[in-house]
């Protein structure tokens, strides 16, 4: 009997246990996944020779991209669960110190770890909870294992992440049969560490990224001008540079701890474009282009940046709020009733915290709150929860200290990360100087406008980029707008002199 052998091709079967572990960390359903997967192989033929039509109906070089669309959509599932277990992992990390903080108020009025996370379900603006608490209820339900085992199958995934540290005291505790209180308070302690540790990490990796866009964004520039001397290169051959800008912003994003930021979507950030484009197009003088460029993007910028200052002020604010809740709790108040006696310094977002507290005392309750700043969504919520289920003034003060020591520390990180803003005003200067030093080599007058297109295109980008590192935003109104103000006025003056 001859035995016919099934040759496994595709990535979803090769690479089956990778992508199934990586799916089950994050909740993911390896089925559902491979199915797409399948779809989008048996249209990669028609991808590939649509594209093969395109270039070459255009440019021959297109046919280059069949590659990279290949590798992609071959390798799409591993791909997949690999990207969903980095954003969840950065989730995970985000969310971990308040869980664990919750778990140690929780310890004190003996309650566990997995009644910790059930209690956080309802927390709006918290994902990790929901999935650590089906994925243990799968476990136990599917695979009949007892809580222990379901948390120790968790604990194994989360081993290189903060929650693994929460998961591995309460383990260790359950072993011993000994109070967790102290095991969460080790496990809180060694988050906070880990924080430490992971801001320094991320300040050292910005300083080696920040030489690398340095050499790119304008060495590279300069570099180019000077082969004028030497070879014809075309002044728009200068621009190139630029379609690394989402590659590094992307880059950024990946290494970076995850921000307190939560911007609003509106329709106001898109109104402005359509004029954007008719003055581009438009035959103006280029000076009044840049202007008016910059007051367009100004728009939108500036409701991020005031949803952005919003989010500053609440956050400094917080730890005050706590105390202040905390110290109307030791003498017989309940946490809504405390709430409701808040004082607060005025501020951009007082407003915001005005109404929140005047909510609070019409309906007694502390309402759902969506705000710019993550972390205090999330510390208020957990509030909300806290307050029907047992808190005390103790539990309050350890949540006030964990939030102040984390304010500390992003602000301690970005003062750091500051000191990369040089290049907002370094690159339209060194560029504006290198043209000008060479200025007899563009002589032309279109060759003058084009060289103040190439400055103020590059400090464009490179005010994306540093924003996205120094303010985990891409759009920071500042970091965004002062380079190209300062590529604005050295525009105004002839190259050259």
């Amino acid at each position: 009997m001859i035995r016919v052998v099934r040759l496994r091709w595709l990535a979803c079967e090769i690479l089956e246990e990778r992508i199934k572990k990586d799916l089950e960390y994050v909740g993911g359903d390896f089925e559902k996944v491979c199915v797409k997967y399948k779809k989008l192989i048996r249209i990669l033929p028609i991808l590939l020779v649509t594209i093969t039509i395109v270039s070459f109906l255009t440019v021959r070089l297109v046919v280059f991209s069949e590659i990279g669309v290949f590798l992609v959509v071959y390798f799409y599932p591993l791909l997949y669960s690999w990207s969903k277990k980095e954003e969840y992992k950065k989730e995970v990390n985000q969310e971990a110190p308040l869980i664990s903080i919750i778990a140690y108020i929780n310890s004190l009025i003996d309650k566990n770890v997995l009644q910790t996370i059930e209690e956080l379900l309802n927390v709006r603006g918290l994902k990790v909870p929901s999935v650590e608490y089906q994925m243990i209820k799968k476990s136990k339900e599917v695979l009949n294992e007892s809580s222990y085992k379901a948390v120790e199958r968790r604990a194994i995934l989360h081993k290189d992440d903060l929650l693994g540290k929460i998961y591995s005291k309460f383990l260790i505790a359950a072993d011993l049969g000994i109070s967790t209180k102290d095991r969460m308070r080790e496990s809180m302690r060694e988050i906070l560490q880990s924080y430490r540790e992971e801001y320094r990490n991320y300040i050292e990796r910005s300083a080696e990224l920040s030489e690398m866009i340095f050499a790119v964004y304008l060495l590279l520039p300069i570099v180019l001008v000077g082969f004028q001397f030497t070879f014809k290169v075309n002044i728009l051959q200068l621009l190139f540079p630029l379609i690394f800008t989402p590659a590094f912003i992307f880059l950024i994003s990946a290494i970076q701890p995850v921000g307190d930021y939560q911007i609003r979507a509106s329709y106001k950030y898109i109104l402005p474009l359509p004029a954007l484009i008719l003055i581009t197009l438009t035959p103006l003088n280029l000076i009044i282009k840049f202007i008016a460029i910059i007051t367009i993007l100004s728009i939108p910028l500036l409701y991020i940046y005031r949803q952005i200052l919003v989010a500053n002020y609440l956050l400094s604010q917080l730890p005050d709020i706590l105390n202040q809740v905390s110290d109307y709790m030791k003498i017989g108040y309940s946490v809504v009733t405390s709430l409701t006696k808040v004082r607060a310094k005025k501020g951009l977002g007082y407003k915001t915290l005005e109404d929140i507290i005047r909510k609070v005392s019409i309906d007694n309750e502390i309402p759902e709150v969506n705000t710019s700043s993550k972390l205090f969504n999330n510390v208020m919520n957990t509030l909300k929860i806290l307050s029907k289920s047992g808190l005390t003034s103790v539990g309050l003060e350890e949540l006030s200290d964990l939030v102040n020591d984390i304010i500390i520390m992003r602000n301690s990180m970005v003062r750091q990360l500051r000191l990369f803003d040089v290049m907002l005003f370094l690159t339209p200067i060194m560029l504006w100087l290198t043209f000008s030093i060479l200025g007899n080599v563009f002589s032309n007058s279109k060759n003058v406008e084009l060289q103040d297109l190439v400055i103020f295109s590059y400090s464009f980008a490179n005010g994306l980029i540093f924003s996205k590192i120094s303010r985990f935003v891409t759009f920071y109104l500042p970091a965004v707008i002062t380079p190209l103000v300062i590529a604005t006025i050295l525009s105004a003056f002839p190259h050259g002199i």
